[in-house]
């Protein structure tokens, strides 16, 4: 995986650290297999329709592990670039990695 922080057509202006730690966790979920959550089909239409020309893996039909995330770092409804949003891997995040990959062991 290559990331390009040059940022230059990211709608990121001013905390470019913000900026990069959000890329790099949305581009590592799509790395370990998740796709967007705006591209379900339990997604709110606006966000469903708002976002129809960013897709995932045409033709392909992925398998819902939790409810749709409206906090996910992989859904484009949730603008994960905002300041006020911590680019954190939301608790349904969490748990798609869990249920993939198992539960981290002590």
């Amino acid at each position: 995986m290559l990331l390009n922080f040059e940022l230059a057509q990211w709608p990121c202006y001013t905390d470019r650290e913000h900026c990069i730690v959000a890329v790099a966790r949305h581009e590592f979920m799509h790395a370990v297999g998740v796709l967007h959550e705006h591209i379900r089909p339990d997604a709110p239409e606006p966000c469903r329709s708002g976002h129809s020309e960013q897709r995932d893996f045409r033709g392909a039909r992925p398998q819902s592990v939790t409810d749709y995330d409206p906090d996910s770092i992989m859904n484009y409804c949730n603008n994960i670039y905002r300041l006020s949003r911590p680019p954190t891997l939301s608790r349904l995040d969490i748990l798609t990695i869990q249920y993939l990959y198992g539960r981290r062991q002590p």
